[in-house]
């Protein structure tokens, strides 16, 4: 499942959420959950650099379709409660 955005593409997968940038795969893991927006820290390697500057992607309610938007947020809580409080 797959929403488009004008210059990304989010979605859900076997291996969790994902963020499509041009022709890279980027992927989620959720840190804020809530009604209005969720915010989702990248994946990425363990370096200084991400530890320090960790990317953060924000995802408004208003970018989706409602049922397309439940269905992510729902996702995503379910994420955030596997994971815990480290994020």
């Amino acid at each position: 499942m797959a929403w488009c955005q004008p210059r990304s593409q989010i979605g859900i997968d076997a291996d969790g959420a994902y963020l499509c940038r041009r022709e890279e795969q980027i992927r989620l893991h959720f840190v804020r959950v809530n009604a209005v927006q969720l915010i989702a820290k990248r994946v990425s390697e363990e370096t200084i650099w991400h530890r320090i500057w960790p990317q953060f992607y924000l995802i408004y309610r208003d970018q989706l379709k409602g049922e397309e938007y439940a269905l992510l947020r729902s996702f995503a809580a379910q994420d955030r409660l596997l994971r815990g409080r480290k994020a």
